[in-house]
């Protein structure tokens, strides 16, 4: 018996044990602390948006606005149109996600939006890593990121960040897999994350022409 448990002890896998610790404990934090939408500026203007859509508005009127014309009752987050209505000044990329979240959960899918895709964004990396450099390689990244105030703090509320980077990591891998075998799917899997990512965030467009570079360079 005694050496049955020896065997048992020797085939746990430590590092792995270690990775599914560290999710656990980013999980328990990320979900414990997270910040309604309703307490931020910019997250406001995500959920606020978000909700719109999902009955069909995104474009709305000021009653103040329209009777004043004074642009301080407009907020520094939303533009007039040519028709007196107000859209918000942010990408769409997220205010749709949000909204598919919001159909699904309500409010509850707001705030748990962004803490859901911080540790899918910890387990993509820590997988990419692994596969490209090793699961020593994979345990290290997933120390560095679970231990991020940028990240954690990101996490926590509705924001852009987690997401944009959970589908620009995507777009990266497929595209290194395709220098391997030249496999044309995995180029048109790394354009639509790119392009999915940029939606979320208008700075991830610029991968575009650098993708195009890249692929016509080899």
């Amino acid at each position: 018996m005694i050496q049955n448990i020896k065997n048992n002890y020797r085939n746990i896998d430590l590092i792995s044990v270690l990775k599914i610790v560290i999710i656990i404990i980013t999980t328990i934090y990320v979900f414990g602390n997270f910040e309604p939408y309703f307490e931020g500026s910019d997250s406001y203007l995500y959920g606020i948006v978000a909700k719109n859509l999902t009955d069909g508005i995104y474009a709305i009127s000021n009653e103040l606005f329209s009777d004043t014309g004074r642009v301080e009752f407009i907020g520094e987050n939303w533009r007039k149109t040519s028709e007196n209505t107000l859209v918000p000044v942010a990408g769409i990329g997220l205010p749709v996600v949000g909204a598919i979240f919001y159909f699904i959960a309500s409010d509850f899918g707001l705030y748990y939006l962004s803490p859901i895709f911080t540790i899918i964004l910890l387990i993509l990396s820590e997988r990419i890593s692994t596969n490209f450099f090793g699961r020593n390689t994979g345990l290290i990244v997933l120390l560095l990121m679970s231990s991020s105030n940028l990240i954690l703090r990101n996490g926590t509320n509705l924001q852009t960040e987690a997401i944009f980077s959970s589908f620009f990591i995507l777009g990266i891998f497929y595209l290194v897999k395709y220098f391997e075998k030249y496999d044309s799917s995995k180029i048109f899997l790394a354009s639509i994350f790119f392009v999915i990512s940029s939606f979320i965030r208008i700075n991830g467009a610029i991968i575009f022409p650098v993708e195009i570079f890249i692929v016509g360079g080899y």
